[in-house]
């Protein structure tokens, strides 16, 4: 997502407080838990990219480009063990798996 939001223009910035194991941020309206690994991150994004997905402290967390295929996230569903139900909904989504 960094690279996403930074070919779009939006600057990133140092941040503290995500790099832990667990996180609570709000994606599409409902808060979930996920791992945040990282210190630097934007705090807004710009069209065509739109945020759905942010940290309570207003880190942006999530985008997806409004009209075309393209999507970022900042969390790691790799690492965790299962995999949550909310994350592989998401690569099915993005991926057209059915």
């Amino acid at each position: 997502m960094q690279v996403i939001q930074q070919r779009f223009g939006v600057a990133l910035r140092r941040v503290e407080g995500h790099v832990t194991d667990r996180l609570v941020i709000r994606v599409e309206g409902e808060l979930r838990e996920v791992n945040s690994y990282h210190h630097y991150a934007a705090l807004d994004s710009r069209p065509p990219l739109e945020v759905w997905g942010m940290a309570a402290d207003g880190v942006v967390k999530a985008i997806r480009h409004s009209f075309g295929p393209l999507t970022g996230i900042m969390w790691h569903p790799e690492r965790s063990k299962p995999s949550a139900p909310a994350d592989v909904a998401l690569f099915r989504r993005v991926f057209g798996v059915e």
